[in-house]
C-alpha cells in the first residue's frame, strides 16, 4: 500500500493571493476530471484520453534521468533521502523520483489530480501525496528536502504567486539541497508566439482549455535566486513541445547553507 496524505488546507493569506489561488484550483480541478494525463502533457493529438499510461510515465522517467545526468555533468551530487515534486498532477514525475529517492513528497492544488495519482501510483510506497491550497509549503518542514523539482507548473501561476513559492522552495531545501524548476521567460519569436503577443489573454486561456500561462524574464528569475541565497548552477533552454510558443528555461541551483 502507498502512504497517502490528504491534508485539505484553507487558502493562504500569507502572500495575499487568495483569488489567484482559487482560480488556479478551479481550473485544475476541472482539467483533472476531464483529461488529466493530457492536461499534464499537452502534446498535439494526445487529448481526449489518447495518452497511453505506460508511455506517459516512461516520459517522466526519461525526464528525471536527463535532469540527473545534467547535474552529474555539472559536478553536482544529489543526496537520495527526500525529494519534492511540486505540482505533481497524477504523479508522472513522482513515480520517477520514487525510483531514486527514499521518500517523495508530491504536492498539487487539484483534488481530482491527486485522487487519480493515488490510483495510478498505488504500488509506490515512497510517495506521500499532499493537497495544498496555500501560497506556502507549510506542510513541508524547513531544510528537509534534498531535491526539489517542478516542471510545467509555475508557468500556470501569476508571477507574484511564483515568487512566493520560490521563497518556500528555498526554505525547505536542506544544506546543499538541489532545486530545479522551469518557467517561461517570454513569448517566442515564431507564429505561435506572435499569436500569444496579439490575442487577448481571456481568449488565449479559453483556447488552452482554462490553463493560464505566465512568464518571468530570465534576468528577473536569476536575480531572485541570488536574493534568496541559492547558487545558480546552470540555465538550460526548455524544449517541451507543449511550450512551442514560448522561450522557456530550466534553472538549476543549490542551497549552500555554509555561506
Amino acid at each position: 500500500m502507498v502512504a497517502y496524505r490528504f491534508p485539505l488546507i484553507s487558502f493562504s493569506r500569507g502572500c495575499g493571493m487568495n483569488e489567484e489561488l482559487s482560480g488556479v484550483h478551479k481550473s485544475w480541478e476541472k482539467l483533472g476530471r476531464e483529461d488529466p494525463l493530457w492536461a499534464v502533457l499537452t502534446y498535439p493529438r494526445m487529448n481526449k484520453g489518447r495518452w497511453n499510461e505506460q508511455d506517459f510515465f516512461a516520459r517522466g522517467e526519461e525526464e528525471i534521468r536527463s535532469v540527473m545526468d545534467h547535474l552529474a555533468r555539472l559536478g553536482q551530487s544529489v543526496r537520495t533521502g527526500r525529494s519534492l515534486d511540486f505540482g505533481c498532477g497524477v504523479g508522472r514525475l513522482s513515480r520517477a523520483l520514487a525510483l531514486r529517492f527514499d521518500k517523495v513528497d508530491a504536492v498539487d492544488i487539484s483534488t481530482s489530480m491527486i485522487e487519480r495519482a493515488r490510483v495510478l501510483n498505488r504500488d509506490y510506497r515512497q510517495i506521500n501525496f499532499h493537497i495544498n491550497l496555500r501560497a506556502d509549503l507549510a506542510i513541508i518542514p524547513d531544510r528537509s528536502i534534498d531535491f526539489l523539482y517542478s516542471n510545467i507548473v509555475l508557468q500556470h501561476m501569476h508571477p507574484a504567486l511564483v515568487r512566493c513559492y520560490l521563497g518556500e522552495f528555498v526554505r525547505v531545501l536542506a544544506s546543499d539541497g538541489v532545486l530545479v524548476f522551469q518557467i517561461p521567460s517570454a513569448p517566442a519569436f515564431n507564429a505561435k508566439g506572435l499569436l500569444i503577443r496579439l490575442l487577448p489573454e481571456r481568449l488565449l486561456t479559453w483556447l488552452r482549455h482554462g490553463m493560464q500561462m505566465h512568464a518571468i524574464q530570465r534576468g528577473e528569475v536569476e536575480a531572485l535566486l541570488r536574493e534568496l541565497g541559492v547558487s545558480l548552477l546552470d540555465v538550460q533552454r526548455d524544449t517541451n513541445p507543449g511550450n512551442h510558443g514560448w522561450v522557456s528555461y530550466f534553472y538549476y541551483s543549490v542551497a549552500d547553507r555554509r555561506q
